[in-house]
């Protein structure tokens, strides 16, 4: 089961709207869902939730990218393979027992046996239900990948650029002013402790003599 999240900014939020509906048709997709944020002429924004065949999930992804500046591109994929497969081992079992309690139903001797193998019966037949869903569910999901599409639109937008490197210059500098403030910390470090100390030294002077 695959999914993504895409988000871009765009100068012009009907182009990126237009560019999803041509995704949807050309992949044969369809969208789940839609929210549109702010009028024409205000910064807007959208987010599309979008339902694509499996096989055609990594190049709707690309398109989706490249509709914008990308700021956000995550995909995950979850594999339900051993999940179905004991969906699949589970309904069988349920079926076998559902035909064993048929079996008894047919030969219950009595209205009270008739009941209670029909109660049986309709716990089986949840039973089977509720992993016939489950294997419908994961069936769909596994074939129909989720892409969460979001586009914000901001006419002037600068995408941010990665910082240049220091010069050797620049680090000359720093260090320079690294071991300025390391000086300074020390000395004012030792000037303190003099301060702390400049009261007790009376007290030093006379045990001095007296231990003299």
């Amino acid at each position: 089961v695959y999914t993504a999240t895409v988000n871009v900014v765009v100068k012009n939020l009907d182009e990126a709207r237009a560019r999803v509906d041509a995704l949807v048709t050309e992949t044969g997709g369809y969208v789940a869902k839609s929210d549109v944020s702010g009028n024409t002429g205000t910064r807007r924004a959208a987010t599309w939730v979008l339902k694509v065949p499996a096989e055609k999930f990594r190049d709707a992804v690309n398109t989706l990218t490249a509709v914008g500046v990308p700021e956000r591109n995550t995909s995950d994929s979850q594999d339900v393979t051993e999940e179905f497969v004991d969906l699949q081992a589970r309904v069988k079992n349920l079926r076998a027992e559902e035909d064993a309690l048929n079996a008894l139903l047919k030969a219950a001797p009595n209205m009270e046996g008739m009941l209670r193998v029909r109660a049986e019966l309709k716990q089986v037949r949840g039973d089977i239900e509720r992993a016939e869903g489950r294997q419908k569910y994961l069936a769909t999901m596994a074939a129909l990948s989720t892409i969460t599409f979001a586009a914000r639109e901001e006419e002037n937008y600068v995408p941010p650029t990665a910082p240049e490197p220091p010069t050797f210059a620049s680090r000359v500098r720093e260090t320079f002013a690294g071991s300025v403030r390391a000086l300074t910390n020390v000395g004012e470090t030792a000037a303190l402790t003099l301060v702390a100390a400049a009261p007790w030294v009376p007290v030093a002077l006379v045990a001095a003599v007296l231990l003299r």
